[in-house]
């Protein structure tokens, strides 16, 4: 039982501090879902746009001419190192390659 003489003062504490920290914390929680909600678009968003450029075999595949003349004909000196499909070159600035705006 509150005593007589201080207990008005005491519920009065009590819900100066019980209400401020949920309110605190309903903002929290809802502020974090809608920070994952946008996250798992973003992510699902992504993982589509990779799956579709990886099922564009177009992207993938070059004619071999095309290959002999960035290597320069697989040259010896165009070579970086040998991975697991096979070996490595870099390519040649035959042609510039066109991103976005910019040639590089």
């Amino acid at each position: 039982m509150l005593c007589a003489g201080g207990g008005k003062g005491l519920i009065i504490r009590i819900i100066a501090i019980v209400v401020p920290i949920g309110v605190i914390l309903a903002v929290f929680f809802v502020g974090f879902g809608f920070l994952c909600r946008k996250v798992k678009k973003y992510l699902s968003i992504r993982q589509d746009n990779v799956r579709d450029e990886i099922s564009n075999r177009d992207n993938l595949q070059f004619a071999l001419e095309e290959i002999e003349t960035a290597t320069d004909n697989f040259s010896d000196n165009n070579k970086i190192g040998v991975g697991g499909f096979g070996e490595v070159y870099k390519r040649l600035n035959i042609q510039p390659l066109f991103i976005g705006t910019e040639y590089n």
